[in-house]
């Protein structure tokens, strides 16, 4: 949560570039890279495939694609899960950068410092490594669906409003590639 509050208030500046890697396929971590995407940028207004699938074994369908929001374009790209696992999200802007690394559990914050070799020129510095968050969003969905269970919150209602708007987004990067072929 941490690093979407830097993102969403201004810390970094005017997003410039959205670039981040997975693996295990569309339906799996696919899905969550969509989700992290909407809570980093907002409503996706647009999704296009524009590679791939790298498998036509389900679940690990996983093309590359694109997602737009309002201000900012992000470029996702699938690798090989036969390899290893990776999930990365880098997130550059005008005055700093935010680096999710080892599968979301530990994020990078870089911010703009004088270079300490070419003087008159900035650079960005590792200004702190914290905690991720995303090997604990399962049991945070749980408790919720617990929680909205017993008629203490309505946030499960939402959670599965974006979950069915991930599948949505999900049919249409893959639809709209074999379209385009």
């Amino acid at each position: 949560l941490r690093a979407i509050n830097l993102v969403k208030n201004g810390r970094l500046g005017k997003i410039q570039a959205v670039t981040g890697c997975y693996t295990k396929g569309l339906f799996n971590n696919g899905c969550h890279i969509i989700n992290l995407l909407r809570a980093f940028f907002g409503k996706i207004v647009d999704v296009k495939n524009i590679g791939g699938p790298l498998s036509k074994d389900f679940p690990y369908e996983s093309p590359d694609f694109m997602t737009k929001h309002s201000d900012a374009e992000c470029l996702m790209k699938a690798l090989d899960h036969r390899n290893y696992a990776v999930f990365e999200l880098d997130i550059i802007g005008q005055k700093g950068r935010i680096r999710l690394i080892e599968k979301g559990r530990k994020i990078e914050w870089h911010v703009i410092d004088n270079d300490p070799v070419y003087k008159g020129y900035n650079s960005l510095r590792l200004k702190e490594i914290f905690q991720g968050t995303f090997d604990k969003m399962m049991s945070y969905a749980i408790n919720a669906a617990i929680k909205s269970y017993s008629g203490k919150n309505n946030l499960y209602s939402s959670m599965m409003d974006e979950a069915a708007e991930d599948i949505f987004l999900i049919e249409k990067i893959l639809k709209r590639r074999a379209s385009d072929v």
